[in-house]
């Protein structure tokens, strides 16, 4: 999947939709850095989607960024997420406050090839 949205963002950079599952298929395979970056594009190009900030944040807390994750996490509860990204926000919110300094992804790796 990942090769799909690696063209579809060479083919139109301003694809948002190929740009943020990029993001994802990148966060699974654990190429976090690649991750943040397409993250932080679609957080430049609208920074009120709760769901980019969200994504952010779960790949800075796999980075062992927890600080920088809790931020992002916060901001995801302030633009007023859907139920299911805000009850995940508080569960990680709550995690990282009693010393969950890294998350582990989900082994999507495979998926994610």
């Amino acid at each position: 999947a990942l090769e799909y949205f690696e063209a579809a963002v060479r083919f139109d950079p301003d694809n948002m939709n190929a740009l943020v599952n990029r993001g994802a298929m990148l966060y699974y395979k654990g190429e976090y850095d690649r991750a943040l970056s397409d993250f932080e594009q679609a957080i430049a190009r609208n920074p009120k989607d709760p769901f980019f900030y969200w994504r952010r944040g779960l790949v800075r807390w796999a980075k062992a960024e927890p600080d920088a994750a809790s931020a992002d996490f916060r901001k995801t509860l302030e633009l007023a997420p859907p139920d299911n990204i805000r009850q995940h926000c508080e569960t990680s919110l709550k995690e990282i406050g009693q010393g969950k300094t890294r998350f582990e992804p989900a082994d999507w790796k495979a998926s994610a090839r």
